[in-house]
């Protein structure tokens, strides 16, 4: 559903709701629609209209939930994630009591419902509200049906079915959906139906049997992305991601995906799809697995292909240098010789895109190769909306912008992020393309700063450095420049030594040539255990060290032991005196000591860290970047 409030509602409630109102009120909702659509400057007209009237009248309970509304609709358009999360609280909290002090009435469900489902429900948890209203206004629906047109009536029972399978029940969605094609709908329900894998064939209508099992390849993504201002490598997204199936391919029976070598046995999925977010373990099982498989059926390309990227994913995570390279070059020659044989197979184009993506470019230099397989997916989707969900051709188009990016290609980055604003992806996509985009640009008033005059100069040099610390390249090298010239002329401060070496590190991390990066990596290091040896207790140049020792490839510098001793120093610091600094930047340190307990399989360790983070902090972005991660420590292994 595209609006919000009377769109479905019969035409002379609505009316009458506004006569009673008034001419504000009927200004205000025409502000309120213009927000829904995406003008950001209505939305805070329409807040400031209701709240208006709402001062003016406070029992009335519609007027109410329409502010509601419009404040979280301030928390869509809100770049900062802590501004978002405030303003979408705050419209629920009023929405919340809006409905409780008038339960029945149809226009204020709806507007609860339409804000909570488009809310992500790993971080509000608002499922079981949208099941509730939806399920109200089905109540009200089937005891009056002149309260809503027949269609919205449809749209209703399908998006029931989608908020049934939010909260994962599943055979729930199945009845609802059934009771849905019973009643012979409009043909977009019917493709939206397939879309979600239902069977729309031969369907009873009296039972809510199961669709089909997904045995195509959904759910497969990338490795999970890291967003945080830390020192990791070049990275893409959240990924969030953000526990959504990245991939949810034309659905087909298990016999005919026999049939055509292409069926994935679940079991072997699921470690496949764990492996991909992280878990060594299940790389090493589902290499054995797949093997296996493969064995068995020599014919099944996905098998193939799939064994082949669990070997890369069990290298990747080895601290085995030779290990690394063999598992990867053995990774491409498979998934090269398969397209060769299959050009047009749009799962291995998928995977191979995947596989090209995550391999360092210092290294494998297959960020070209990623780029054209993710410009055919692309074109085929284009030609093919059917193909797969529209959340995976957004996934594709900024993968495709990021690879621009690491190729040099800033031009086609910035090209490609503008095409995917321009689809109105969900906030989770325009928050990441922001972020990239801020990176790609830097300014700075440097030249009007002298070493001479050390307060302004840190000043910007440190900003210039944050900014590198957060993925922003450029910033990265002004920043180095800049310590470089303050390390020079004060050789005995050791806090313009511990930024220069991190700033160098920094630089090393974004090289495209390995003599650089491993060039800068090292001497960096050297640099800032230089000043923390001159200054043992000061614990901003100890935090600046863990950065940098967690970024550097473990596979090459063995070097996350380290880390972890800083880091775990850290945190028992801020226990003991929380004023130390502040507490976003110990929710990082948490964040970073359960990446680097990851590194090397500290599982557990890094399962109970990152558990600590999650109690302790209620930024949205950590909640998303580690509920994968977070979910397969969590279950056992299989």
């Amino acid at each position: 559903m595209k609006e919000f409030g009377g769109s479905g509602i019969s035409h002379k409630l609505t009316d009458d709701y506004q006569a009673a109102r008034g001419n504000s009120f009927v200004q205000a909702l025409d502000l309120h629609s213009r927000g829904v659509a995406g003008d950001t400057l209505a939305v805070k007209e329409s807040v400031a209209e209701f709240q208006k009237m709402h001062d003016i009248d406070p029992a009335d309970n519609l007027i109410y939930a329409y502010l509601g509304s419009a404040t979280a609709l301030l928390g869509r358009d809100e770049p900062n994630p802590m501004e978002k999360m405030k303003y979408a609280n705050q419209g629920l909290k009023i929405l919340d009591q809006a409905v409780a002090n008038e339960p029945e009435n149809i226009e204020i469900r709806n507007l609860r419902f339409n804000v909570c489902y488009r809310l992500p429900e790993p971080i509000f948890q608002r499922g079981s509200t949208v099941v509730e209203d939806l399920n109200y206004l089905v109540q009200r629906y089937e005891e009056d049906p002149v309260i809503f047109t027949i269609d919205y009536y449809h749209h209703i029972l399908y998006t029931l079915g989608m908020a049934y399978k939010t909260i994962n029940s599943n055979q729930e969605a199945e009845t609802v959906w059934s009771r849905l094609l019973a009643l012979e709908p409009d043909r977009k329900y019917i493709k939206l139906l397939k879309k979600q894998g239902f069977n729309t064939k031969n369907r009873p209508t009296d039972s809510g049997v199961g669709a089909l099992p997904d045995d195509s390849i959904s759910g497969l993504k990338p490795a999970q992305p890291n967003l945080t201002a830390s020192l990791q490598q070049d990275t893409r997204s959240n990924s969030s991601q953000s526990g959504k199936t990245l991939v949810k391919s034309r659905t087909r029976s298990k016999s005919k995906k026999a049939e055509s070598g292409s069926f994935i046995p679940p079991e072997g999925l699921k470690l496949y799809r764990k492996a991909l977010a992280g878990n060594q373990e299940a790389a090493k099982k589902g290499a054995a697995f797949f093997e296996e498989a493969w064995t068995e059926n020599p014919q099944n390309k996905m098998l193939s292909a799939i064994h082949s990227d669990c070997m890369s994913l069990i290298g990747r995570y080895s601290q085995d240098t030779f290990k690394l390279f063999s598992s990867a070059i053995n990774g491409i020659k498979a998934f090269d010789t398969l397209l060769t044989e299959d050009p047009e197979n749009i799962e291995l184009r998928f995977l191979r895109a995947y596989h090209s993506f995550r391999l360092p470019e210092a290294f494998f230099k297959r960020s070209a190769m990623a780029i054209t397989d993710f410009e055919y997916l692309l074109a085929g989707y284009e030609k093919n909306p059917a193909l797969f969900a529209v959340e995976v051709y957004w996934q594709l188009l900024l993968d495709l912008g990021v690879a621009y990016e690491r190729m040099g290609q800033d031009e086609d980055a910035v090209k490609t992020y503008t095409k995917l604003l321009s689809l109105r992806p969900n906030a989770r996509f325009v928050e990441i393309v922001n972020h990239r985009q801020n990176n790609m640009t830097v300014s700075t008033n440097r030249v009007d700063l002298s070493v001479h005059n050390p307060q302004g100069f840190y000043q910007e040099a440190a900003r210039l450095h944050e900014l590198g610390l957060s993925g922003n390249k450029k910033a990265a090298r002004l920043a180095l420049e800049m310590w470089e010239e303050a390390a020079e002329t004060y050789p005995d401060d050791a806090i313009a030594q511990g930024y220069y070496g991190s700033s160098m590190a920094l630089v090393g991390r974004d090289a495209s040539d390995p003599q650089q990066m491993f060039g800068n990596g090292l001497r960096g290091l050297k640099i800032i255990r230089q000043a923390c040896s001159m200054e043992p207790n000061n614990l901003d140049l100890r935090r600046m060290r863990a950065f940098v020792l967690n970024a550097l490839p473990e596979s090459f510098f063995h070097l996350s032991s380290e880390a972890i001793k800083d880091f775990q120093s850290l945190a028992s610091a801020y226990q003991e005196n929380q004023k130390i600094f502040p507490r976003e930047v110990y929710h990082e340190i948490l964040f970073q000591l359960g990446m680097a307990y990851e590194r090397i399989s500290y599982e557990e360790k890094a399962r109970k860290t990152w558990q600590v983070l999650l109690n302790e902090s209620n930024d949205p972005k950590y909640r998303e970047l580690l509920k994968e991660r977070m979910k397969d420590k969590d279950e056992v292994a299989l």
